[in-house]
């Protein structure tokens, strides 16, 4: 059965189900919500299938660990954590293009809290306000443990964002330069770098 409505059609679907969305910009009013154990495509892929949360919600919430989101454009969404994607214990998000997207908290892009699994997508431009969770912090202590040993030479961050790894790792390079196309990351990081 066709739908105009991607949430009605999620609604519909059972485990074991794909749900194809065909090609056009969906503007959400509310987080697309993934309760069990689907598939949902974009069916000519991310140039074609753009999910919008216009500024204001969360694009999707994944709350199945069989869930499955596939070949969208996930853009502009908005939340408190996981402002593109909130993973919920489990899920899959493959070949998607994560872009735009905003948390109060974080993970700007993707929250994956217990369990998630990202697949060759393309996450950027994405922004969060807090510090970081415990999976950032251990990235950030594994960054610092391997190149503890050795002086990086020039590094170049791009997509700095808030500048974070750059204030992490500058004093162990030569030279460090932040590049992010969004100026008020811009301005945020030289704010906190200086």
């Amino acid at each position: 059965t066709a739908s105009t409505n991607i949430q009605l059609a999620m609604n519909e679907a059972m485990d074991g189900d794909e749900v194809l969305v065909t090609n056009g910009t969906y503007v959400l009013s509310s987080q697309i919500s993934v309760t069990n154990g689907i598939t949902i495509r974009g069916a000519n892929g991310v140039r074609n299938t753009i999910v919008d949360g216009n500024d204001s919600v969360r694009c999707f919430h994944l709350c199945h660990a069989n869930a499955v989101v596939e070949g969208f454009t996930i853009m502009r969404g908005f939340a408190q954590n996981g402002g593109g994607i909130h993973c919920d214990h489990g899920g899959t998000v493959r070949d998607c293009v994560i872009s735009s997207n905003f948390a109060s908290n974080d993970g700007g892009g993707v929250w994956c809290d217990h369990g998630g699994v990202v697949e060759n997508c393309t996450i950027t431009d994405n922004s969060a306000n807090d510090d970081g969770d415990e999976p950032s912090r251990a990235l950030h202590r594994a960054l610092v443990a391997l190149t503890v040993a050795t002086p990086l030479g020039d590094l170049v961050d791009i997509g700095s964002g808030r500048g974070r790894i750059l204030k992490l790792l500058a004093s162990r390079a030569q030279r460090a330069v932040g590049v992010d196309i969004d100026s008020d990351a811009r301005r945020f990081a030289r704010a906190e770098l200086m």
